[in-house]
């Protein structure tokens, strides 16, 4: 393992991923907010992509189960 990555390279890829995924977002309107606005906007972000993958796994693993339909057996099925 090598050092953590200093603070202004984090801060770079906070502000690459958010202009990556807003559009209208440039680096300089970035720069021009506060942290901690840009900080929860990133972990916002980052709660709904991971929101997002569960959802598709759980979806996929459903895909997979067999569906099974039981009903109830009446008096004369021996």
């Amino acid at each position: 393992m090598g050092k953590p990555a200093p603070f202004y390279e984090n801060l770079f890829e906070i502000n690459y991923i958010l202009c990556r995924e807003f559009h209208a977002l440039s680096p300089f309107e970035i720069e021009s907010e506060k942290y901690t606005k840009i900080i929860k906007l990133y972990a916002n972000l980052a709660r709904l992509k991971i929101r997002e993958e569960q959802e598709a796994e759980q979806q996929e693993q459903e895909k997979d189960k067999p569906k099974v339909i039981r009903r109830p057996a009446g008096d004369d099925w021996f």
